[in-house]
């Protein structure tokens, strides 16, 4: 971490066959991409569809379930959420700490295998 406390960035290929993404999800105060593929989540600053170099992606999140399947971010509150269909919960963290292991469940009871997830940060 910076003086700044920005993430750690990381510089990484992606290839079609080396990876799913299961979820992408942007916040559109801050210009930012957020990527979920296996178990991590991943921030890309200042995206564009135009770049074709690699990448630098922040982490975000990682945990310890196979994968993460669905990311939606609350820009309101800065805070993302996701499902996480092998251990029937919604989590959330806020999405610009750099702590990427810490997270609150907000939901987990009478959840099986929850795999959608939708915000309206506008309406609550």
């Amino acid at each position: 971490m910076n003086s700044k406390g920005d993430f750690n960035n990381i510089s990484h290929h992606i290839t079609p066959s080396e990876v799913v993404i299961t979820s992408m999800v942007s916040d559109p105060k801050k210009d930012v991409l957020f990527i979920a593929f296996a178990s991590t989540i991943y921030m890309v600053k200042n995206f564009s569809v135009r770049q074709n170099d690699s990448l630098t992606f922040s982490l975000v999140y990682t945990g310890k379930s196979f994968t993460i399947d669905q990311i939606a971010v609350d820009y309101l509150s800065e805070n993302i959420y996701w499902c996480d269909f092998h251990l029937n919960w919604i989590a959330m963290k806020p999405a610009y700490k750099s702590v990427v292991t810490i997270q609150k469940v907000v939901v987990q009871d009478e959840l099986n295998g929850p795999s959608g997830l939708a915000l309206d940060p506008e309406d609550g």
